[in-house]
């Protein structure tokens, strides 16, 4: 799999490493849910992942190390409500 479009799924928590096991992931759309908090946890080992969209989430907080070793080339946040970067 190479595209995994999540958006508008009322998602409210993604489990740490959920995506682990896609390796070939390049696209991953998580638009339009209810998702509050990126970390490093959400995207290991996604070395191929290109395109990240976050969309209208309700998102406030951003870890710093959230996209390390990732080589993102699209990365979309807007909507969000962000009050911090730690």
């Amino acid at each position: 799999m190479t595209v995994l479009n999540l958006q508008s799924n009322k998602i409210t928590e993604i489990q740490a490493n959920a995506f682990a096991d896609i390796i070939h992931l390049q696209e991953l759309y998580l638009d339009h849910n209810q998702l509050t908090i990126i970390d490093h946890s959400l995207l290991p080992g996604l070395t191929h992942l290109k395109v990240f969209t976050f969309v209208g989430n309700k998102l406030t907080d951003i870890k710093s190390n959230s996209f390390n070793s990732l080589n993102i080339t699209e990365l979309d946040l807007s909507g969000q409500n962000i009050k911090s970067i730690e």
